[in-house]
């Protein structure tokens, strides 16, 4: 016999401390956050870390977790999108650490969490061993979570400041590359080397100058003269690709 809570009350207590979720404070106070939908869910519940889940229908029962059945009210008082699938979990947040390996990348400042979902899906299908992410975003914003499509449950992503973490990386003999428009190098012209971090930078303004002071080198992608730069996800992604088939 399945397990199952019911809730029908949008003013039951339980529903108003979740619903408080959707504050970054409150996500980070508690590690925990709302993921929304059916893949989202079953990403969450496949690597362990769906704590309970919100149902419309038996038939999405979940076994070995908390599994609550709801109205689709309160689904839509929960959710952030304008219609949401009649599924809802509470995931936790792992606390994660870098993980050194050949290839890490470091966000300066990135905010569109669309970006940031197709820069964390990329960096996951192209090995990359961590994200830095250093100022510019909320890691688990809902518009972020659901960018991602689940990837950012999967790879190490911390926040640091970045000259912290650009100290750290050296000392670890990575060889620091930042993206930029004057004074860099052709990407294709790059050559001899092993473990890099790549520095890419907010949508508007590019990377820091910070980021430009203490990179060991300076690279852009060629492209035609009518096109002035890349969105920020695109370019990220042509780094990472063409560097790490260059080390090969």
């Amino acid at each position: 016999m399945k397990d199952i809570t019911k809730i029908t009350s949008l003013t039951n207590n339980h529903i108003k401390e979740l619903a408080k979720l959707a504050d970054s404070k409150e996500r980070q106070k508690r590690g925990e956050v709302l993921v929304e939908g059916a893949h989202l869910v079953k990403e969450a519940y496949d690597l362990g870390i769906l704590k309970e889940v919100l149902i419309v229908d038996e038939k999405d029962y979940l076994d070995g977790i908390t599994n609550i059945l709801v109205t689709s009210e309160i689904i839509k008082k929960l959710s952030t999108t304008s219609t949401p699938q009649d599924i809802l979990g509470l995931a936790k947040i792992e606390e994660k650490q870098i993980i050194y390996g050949d290839t890490v990348l470091i966000l300066d400042g990135v905010s569109d969490p669309g970006n940031f979902g197709t820069i964390v899906r990329s960096a996951k299908a192209f090995g990359v061993a961590s994200i830095v992410v250093c100022e510019g975003i909320d890691i688990y914003n809902e518009k972020v979570v659901r960018a991602t499509q689940g990837a950012i449950f999967k790879m190490p992503i911390v926040k640091m400041d970045l000259i912290d973490a650009i100290n750290k990386l050296k000392d670890k003999g990575y060889t620091i590359l930042t993206t930029a428009l004057k004074g860099a190098t052709d990407i294709e012209l790059i050559s001899d080397i092993n473990k890099y971090a790549l520095i890419v930078g907010n949508e508007a303004k590019g990377v820091s100058s910070d980021a430009i002071r203490c990179a060991d080198k300076l690279i852009r992608i060629q492209m035609s003269a009518d096109v002035e730069s890349l969105n920020v996800a695109i370019a990220t992604a042509v780094c990472i690709y063409t560097l790490n088939n260059k080390r090969k």
